[in-house]
């Protein structure tokens, strides 16, 4: 059965007539969410029980990982973002063409459809990350307000109209999804947990790419904290001062320079 309108947490997403050939790639978000949703929604993922701690980055944050029925393992990372839930999920959401800017894991990221206010469908790539040559993706992106926080989740979709780029690899995203909520102590700050189930094809056994995922996953979790961390202070003292630190935040803003 086909579905070409959804309504999920008091939105309702409705595929245009003239967009029916997304039509699997709207289907592929919806349950991109639902998976997430009952991911984040399991007490048991609050405990991390039944994933494995897997790596820890310098500044504390820890990568779990957990066995799945099909390919690698799949990963999460809990970090910190300075900034709150609304302007974090407004950047996630509309600024993705920005991530190489800021991102040096990423060498490009656009967007190819946008089937609804909050469902759509991104090409990206990364650069060559550790031992593995890169890697692109298409995948349909979508995005609830929960509460006062949001769930955004992403997962691969087949789209002839997008050919794979000259020496990238096309990988397949199972289910990456990040889950936003304001710091209970201070809502300048956002609790950003991301969880990632990744094939990266090629031919590189799921064994080798669970040497590595953990750490990948902490990159992520870094850039995203510098990102933020940059932004919070172009607002607090602009992109034009000297290059000196700031008595509030901790980046130069040479640092922050886009």
């Amino acid at each position: 059965m086909t579905t070409t309108t959804v309504t999920l947490h008091g939105v309702t997403d409705t595929l245009k007539p003239e967009q029916s050939k997304y039509r699997p790639a709207f289907e592929a978000a919806v349950l991109a969410f639902r998976d997430a949703e009952s991911i984040f929604g399991d007490p048991k993922f609050e405990l991390r029980e039944g994933w494995a701690k897997d790596e820890t980055s310098d500044s504390g944050e820890v990568a779990y990982a957990k066995k799945m029925p099909d390919g690698p393992h799949m990963f999460t990372v809990q970090s910190f973002l300075n900034g709150q839930v609304d302007d974090i999920m407004k950047d996630i959401w509309t600024q993705p063409e920005r991530l190489p800017n800021w991102n040096a894991n990423i060498d490009f990221s656009h967007i190819v459809a946008t089937l609804t206010d909050q469902i759509d469908i991104l090409n990206y790539s990364n650069g060559d990350i550790l031992l593995v040559t890169g890697r692109e993706f298409v995948v349909s992106r979508i995005y609830r307000k929960i509460g006062d926080g949001y769930i955004v989740a992403a997962r691969s979709v087949d789209l002839n109209e997008v050919p794979e780029h000259k020496g990238k690899v096309r990988g397949h995203v199972f289910l990456c999804a990040a889950r936003l909520r304001p710091h209970p102590s201070d809502s300048s700050k956002t609790i950003c947990d991301c969880v990632s189930h990744v094939d990266l094809k090629g031919n590189i056994p799921d064994m080798v790419v669970n040497q590595f995922a953990g750490k990948f996953a902490l990159m992520e979790a870094n850039e995203n904290k510098k990102h933020f961390e940059c932004l919070k202070r172009q607002a607090c003292c602009g992109t034009t001062s000297p290059p000196q630190n700031c008595p509030t935040h901790k980046l130069r803003p040479d640092q922050c320079i886009y």
